[in-house]
């Protein structure tokens, strides 16, 4: 008897005894134990590198994420309120008259482009003129852009309407303009920035902050943006409280 019979299960020795020395191994059954290992080895591969991703994020994963949170404290983009930092500039400063096929002259169509749908109230202050034209204060922007990030009204709540063009260099007034744009916009508060427009208003008054009526608007006359304003955070929050108080907005 040979060594290796020795060796054999006794379910298999009667096919050994009758001359049987090969068995054939079965290939489906080959290929399936081939890809259990296979998908093991895949599924583990799988799981390292999530694993992986899960303790090391990628910048663009960190960037993404960074993005959304300050989307999410932001003011939306889709409608963002018309500011000098979003006006058109570089327009030719001649006014033409105005037509039937052209109501509004430029550059006073580029304005009306920047209003929002039915704003809760309009801004304006002498300089926003020069701000539409091109030529805006850097400073006088991050004031507005302060005031604009810690009153956190939705977006298109804020429109700025200008009520003088610049004209060869020199701001000028267009009374018909500026209110015809007010009853565009339909809002009924506007926020006056400075003094500047008072006198054109309320010809031969004497300067007086606060609210007055006028052409069905209540017209709210606050300090003037200057640049101090964009450092000193007393003086700051000084305006803002009033302007909160212009919008009946609680603190």
């Amino acid at each position: 008897m040979a060594f290796a019979s020795l060796n054999l299960s006794e379910r298999y020795r009667p096919w050994v005894e009758s001359g049987l020395q090969y068995v054939l191994r079965s290939e489906s059954a080959s290929s399936v134990a081939a890809g259990q290992r296979a998908g093991a080895n895949i599924s583990a591969s799988q799981q390292h590198e999530s694993l992986h991703a899960a303790e090391s994020p990628s910048t663009a994963s960190i960037s993404q994420r960074e993005l959304h949170q300050d989307q999410q404290h932001a003011p939306s983009l889709q409608h963002p309120p018309a500011s000098p930092a979003s006006l058109p500039q570089d327009y030719p400063q001649q006014v033409p008259q105005s037509s039937a096929d052209n109501p509004w002259p430029h550059p006073w169509d580029c304005y009306i482009e920047k209003l929002p749908l039915s704003p809760r109230c309009i801004w304006t202050y002498w300089e926003l003129g020069l701000d539409m034209a091109g030529r805006s204060s850097g400073i006088r922007r991050t004031v507005l852009q302060k005031l604009l990030l810690k009153l956190n009204l939705p977006a298109g709540s804020i429109g700025f309407w200008p009520a003088a063009a610049l004209q060869q260099d020199e701001l000028m007034y267009d009374a018909e303009l500026f209110l015809r744009g007010l009853a565009h916009a339909g809002a009924s508060d506007i926020l006056c920035f400075g003094p500047e427009l008072y006198g054109r208003l309320f010809p031969g008054e004497v300067y007086a902050p606060g609210p007055r009526e006028a052409h069905g608007y209540t017209f709210h006359f606050l300090p003037p943006i200057r640049e101090y304003l964009a450092d000193n955070r007393a003086a700051l929050e000084a305006l803002l409280q009033r302007v909160r108080h212009a919008l009946c907005i609680e603190s």
